[in-house]
């Protein structure tokens, strides 16, 4: 059919995509045939016309007053067609259907098909693709930035495909905020702002605790740097991911050197690790007296 095929080929025709669609929802595939050549369906010809003659023909004459009348009639017809044996063979299509094609179908989708609209969209430096029908922004993993994606989507849900797997699925919205977000689409920095805004000073010193002594200590007084409690939070939160690259032992060392001096914030911790000064002992404290036999104690002056 022409409205099925976009681009006719022997070896390679392209399907509309809701052919495309069809195909994908139901586990099947589609054959075209080449343009103005009957043989390429000889099969799908004949049984059109043993149809017409064992199904319409019998039925041409009589006279039907609803749809389901005129539908049991035909499936009466079609009954009798399948269950009669072949001309060469004491089998009917019944039996062949029966014995090795019923074993091999199989279950329908346990969802209904509905027909998704399809646009080709860039996926912006943002990491989302905008539904320009709604306005509405859709999260993308944040590694296929400036990519072409296929964004397949109806009423309820909005489908994202890159080369033909699917890298996003979305609940489609009509109502609230703009953007829809997955944290796992974000990129590392991103996903750290999202974690840090469910965060209070309670649970930023509970996890300090948890390294050492010196680390809570540091970030007790890491609170007070600023009136703004936000930057406070934001130097404590990235304090605390220092861990993940150097480890709680490192860091936990690293305060305790920071807490030498008057002044600490994020920023010294950070230089104390990247420098390793956190690895290097502390020198013991310069004896200012030399203990030897020549010099005499205080018990020989009077």
């Amino acid at each position: 059919m022409k409205t099925a095929v976009t681009k006719p080929d022997r070896y390679e025709p392209r399907f509309t995509d809701l052919c495309t669609q069809l195909s994908e929802h139901y586990a099947t595939t589609f054959s075209a045939t080449r343009p103005y050549s009957p043989r390429d369906k000889a099969m799908v010809e004949r049984a059109v016309n043993i149809v017409y003659t064992h199904v319409y023909a019998p039925l041409r004459n009589k006279v039907f007053t609803s749809l389901k009348a005129l539908n049991n009639a035909m499936h009466e017809q079609l009954q009798l067609l399948n269950g009669k044996p072949y001309k060469k063979s004491p089998f009917s299509r019944e039996h062949f259907y029966n014995t090795q094609e019923k074993s091999l179908l199989k279950l329908l989708p346990a969802t209904p098909f509905t027909h998704k609209k399809v646009v080709v969209l860039t996926v912006q430096r943002n990491y989302h693709v905008q539904l320009s029908e709604d306005h509405r922004y859709y999260s993308v993993p944040y590694i296929h930035v400036g990519k072409k994606v296929r964004v397949l989507y109806d009423q309820k849900n909005v489908e994202i495909y890159l080369e033909y797997q699917r890298i996003a699925v979305h609940v489609r919205k009509d109502h609230g905020q703009a953007y829809t977000t997955l944290v796992d689409h974000m990129p590392p920095h991103h996903q750290r702002m999202q974690q840090l805004k469910g965060w209070n000073q309670e649970d930023l010193l509970a996890q300090a605790t948890l390294i050492g002594l010196s680390t809570h200590e540091a970030m007790t007084r890491m609170l007070k740097n600023s009136i703004y409690m936000e930057q406070n939070y934001k130097a404590c939160f990235g304090m605390l991911m220092l861990k993940n690259k150097y480890g709680n032992d490192r860091l936990e060392a690293s305060c305790k050197r920071a807490l030498q001096g008057m002044r600490i914030n994020y920023t010294m911790i950070k230089n104390i690790l990247e420098r390793g000064l956190d690895k290097q002992l502390q020198a013991p404290a310069a004896q200012l007296t030399i203990l030897h036999d020549n010099i005499r104690g205080s018990e020989h002056y009077h």
